[in-house]
């Protein structure tokens, strides 16, 4: 089981606003800069610019609830996994290949944390719990409902 109250206590000293959803694609695009081809338009967006731009404010945003609903729903299965699908469905017509959904959360998401409000050893175990025993195998559960037998 994952101890979410943890990984509440730390998402509540992030709020869902648009620097914090700046700052995250800044981050990301600083740390990931290889995920900028995915966004039309934008591939060529300086980390410094993205501050300026709604595009990002806003999808910044959904990302950071995107999080706060992982953590809400780390122990309710049926309810995670249709949480996931929706998420990657909502993510199709973007060509996204299928391990681009586990580098924000690892190479990004982790360090952005540590960088806003720290990351404990506890945090971090707890986040990786979600990742290996609950996002992974729902991505690949999904991925295999797209793709056949992925």
């Amino acid at each position: 089981m994952i101890d979410t109250a943890i990984l509440k206590a730390q998402l509540a000293k992030l709020p869902i606003n648009p620097e914090n959803a700046a700052a995250f694609y800044q981050h990301a695009f600083t740390v990931a800069a290889e995920t900028r081809k995915f966004f039309k338009g934008a591939e060529n967006l300086a980390p410094e610019d993205v501050a300026k731009t709604k595009r990002f404010s806003r999808g910044g945003q959904r990302f950071i609830f995107s999080m706060h609903m992982v953590v809400h729903l780390a122990n309710e299965d049926d309810l995670f996994d249709f949480y996931i699908t929706d998420v990657m469905d909502r993510h199709t017509g973007f060509g996204l290949p299928p391990d681009i959904y586990d580098i924000p959360f690892h190479n990004v998401w982790y360090s952005f944390l540590e960088q806003k409000v720290g990351m404990s050893e506890v945090e971090r175990r707890e986040w990786e719990k979600i990742r290996y025993q609950k996002l992974l195998p729902a991505i690949r559960k999904n991925l295999k409902g797209w793709m056949g037998d992925a």
